[in-house]
Order: structure tokens, then sequence, then C-alpha cells
């Protein structure tokens, strides 16, 4: 089921760039005849239910990114919250939001997320699943939940310092519930995420951000008689390299730089869909 409606290009009086100050300033990372994939800096809201509604800021970056001449429509497949970073997709056509629906239906699609959290006995190499139910309460607060719907979260943690209580941990969430990595990982790890100020366990290091960042996205394309994955990283934020570099926490190199591959091979175009990476 599409997540949204369709959207073009309202009017707005917030410049996006103002929210792009303490991010990545560039907006797309990839582009084909099916689909757009964008860094979502933190702030931009979006989900049309929270009565702030930025998108139209991401998609005149975009126009101007794409040179486009005549005003384009774009279809929104799912949902970052407000505080994440990262890989965000919009569909170009109806028909190729569709099929991206059917695929995270399917859970063909893989997402990968990178956090700072806060925990003192989290080490390097540690890993595991978390299979817990979760739900909303009354106040569509979301919560562990024995009745609620199933939700499984794979976590697995790259690198720790032992001095502060902070490590990098690689989420790998097979269902996709609202806030479903925030409540495991505050919850069931007893680790919230450094920033979080919605959960139990409440971090000890407050700050500005949440450091939550949908780091790779891949998904299947169909071209040359046969099935393709296609892998897209985005970079994280300025905050978040600087900071994992004053804890002496070494990120993955696309962490860094970002990247494209194809069936896990790195690429920097896909001429059979038009597609190629941006920066």
């Amino acid at each position: 089921m599409l997540c949204c409606l369709k959207h073009s290009l309202p009017r707005f009086q917030k410049s996006f760039h103002t929210l792009t100050t303490a991010a990545s300033t560039t907006a797309l990372l990839y582009v084909d005849k099916g689909y757009l994939i964008c860094n979502k800096p933190p702030g931009l809201v979006v989900q049309p239910n929270q009565g702030e509604y930025d998108l139209g800021h991401l998609y005149q970056e975009i126009q101007q990114q794409l040179e486009a001449t005549k005003q384009q429509t774009f279809y929104p497949v799912h949902r970052l919250d407000k505080p994440t970073t990262g890989c965000y997709v919009l569909a170009r056509t109806p028909h190729m939001a569709r099929e991206m629906s059917r695929q995270m239906k399917a859970r063909h699609v893989e997402k990968e997320y990178l956090a700072l959290v806060s925990s003192k006995t989290l080490k390097t190499s540690m890993a595991g699943v978390i299979d817990h139910p979760i739900g909303q309460d009354e106040e569509g607060r979301v919560r562990l939940d024995s009745h609620g719907k199933q939700s499984l979260t794979q976590w697995k943690v790259i690198s720790s310092n032992s001095e502060s209580g902070i490590s990098l941990v690689i989420f790998r969430p097979k269902t996709g519930l609202k806030h479903q990595i925030r409540v495991h990982t505050a919850s069931v790890l007893k680790a919230p995420i450094i920033g979080e100020f919605l959960y139990p366990s409440p971090s000890r290091h407050p700050e500005r951000f949440l450091y939550l960042h949908s780091f790779r996205f891949s998904f299947f394309r169909y071209f040359g008689r046969s099935r393709h994955i296609i892998t897209v990283a985005a970079p994280i934020p300025p905050y978040f390299e600087d900071y994992c570099d004053q804890l002496g926490l070494p990120l993955p190199p696309s962490a860094v730089t970002g990247g494209l591959w194809l069936n896990r091979i790195p690429a920097h175009n896909i001429p059979e869909i038009g597609g190629r990476w941006i920066i």
C-alpha cells in the first residue's frame, strides 16, 4: 500500500537550507528512471500527519540538482522519523511506488542503520536479534507490548569506547514498525541512542541530535531479463562523524563517502535503468 499521496512543489516560507546546516548539504544521492534516493537531514519532517510537512523543501533541492526544466511529481514510499538522517526513497511514478511498496511488504528491501548508543555492557563484535512485539498506547506512544505487532531487529556492535560507555551499532530491522529501533535498543538492550528523548532508559549523554542514521538501502530492479540488487549508502552527517572521531570509534568507509553498488559490486552508473550516483 502506498504510504503517502503524491506531492509536487507548494510554496514554503522556510528555506530548506536552514534544515541542513548541521548535515550534508547534498540532498540527492542516486537517481534512475524509477527512483530517487536522498540523504535526509535532521529536522526534516516527512510524515504528513504531524502538522509540519517539509517535503516541499526537499523537492525544491532535488529539482535544482536534477536541473529540471519543468516541475516533477514524486511519490514517497516510506518514512523516516524527524530526527533520523540518511537514505530516503522517492518513486518517480505511481507504478514504481507500488513496486517498492510490494518489495517492502515482501521484506525484500534491506535497510541498515548506524547509531551511537549509551551502554556500559555492550562490547565490540557483540551481536544478536531482538524479537519483541511492540504496540502503541492511547496517546500513540510506542512501547513493548506482548500483544502488539511482531517486531524483529538484528544488531551488531561495530566498535565501542569503554571509557565513555558509547558504542557504534549497526541495526537491520526486519520489520518496519514506527520507532522500532529506538524502542528495541532503549527498552530491550537498555542502550538508548545518544540524543534519545522519548523512550525509557534516557541517554546519559543528552545531545542536540539523535545519532540514528539510515545508512544503507538495498532493493531490487529488473532489467536484462533478470533481477539485480541495488544498494545505496548515505554519508553520515558531519556532526556524527566528528563525534565518532572524538570517541575513537572507527566507521565503515562507505559511512563517510556514501556509495552505489550493483549486485554487491561498487558502481557509479547503471545505464540499463538510467541509474547514476550523484555525489
